[in-house]
């Protein structure tokens, strides 16, 4: 039986490693977290906007301002 050959192995320099930029990974992680933030902050803020549109008697405003019927009437 013939050997098996295995693929040769690459060994690289130590100045030829990629090397990370940390402050780098930190400011994007940090524009991301902030993004995700704002967004939420919008969303919140628009449904919180929008309920409080709905009548004082609990009856919610249909398209056009016209007032959904009462269910007693």
């Amino acid at each position: 039986m013939a050997p098996v050959r295995m693929a040769p192995q690459i060994h690289l320099a130590p100045q030829n490693r990629a090397a990370l930029d940390w402050s780098g990974l930190g400011e994007v992680a940090l524009v991301s977290i902030g993004a995700t933030v704002g967004v939420v902050f919008v969303f919140a803020l628009g449904v919180r906007l929008l309920s409080q549109r709905d009548e004082p008697d609990g009856r919610p405003r249909l398209a056009g301002g016209r007032r959904r019927p009462s269910p007693l009437a």
